[in-house]
């Protein structure tokens, strides 16, 4: 998980917003696979790299199949699907 924001602001610095947007999702899908008082967290930094792909119009279908899985884990198995056919 530090590895993963040391990163994230390594990219930022770099220009690199792609991965940055990755390495923000990694992050958030460690916290959702962590502990169950994480999950919340980590599906909000999750969707938020995602909402920023779809703003900046770049396809990062990885982001969606990660929001997708965090959803069918939540029991949002509708939100997880029509996640993944959108992407």
């Amino acid at each position: 998980e530090p590895i993963c924001e040391i990163g994230e602001r390594l990219a930022e610095k770099l220009g690199e917003r792609e991965t940055q947007l990755s390495l923000r999702a990694f992050r958030g899908m460690l916290l959702v696979n962590g502990s169950r008082d994480r999950f919340a967290a980590g599906l909000e930094l999750i969707e938020e790299a995602l909402a920023t792909a779809r703003a900046w119009q770049r396809p990062m279908p990885g982001l969606a199949r990660g929001a997708a899985w965090a959803y069918a884990m939540d029991g949002r198995f509708e939100l997880a699907r029509d996640t993944i056919e959108t992407a």
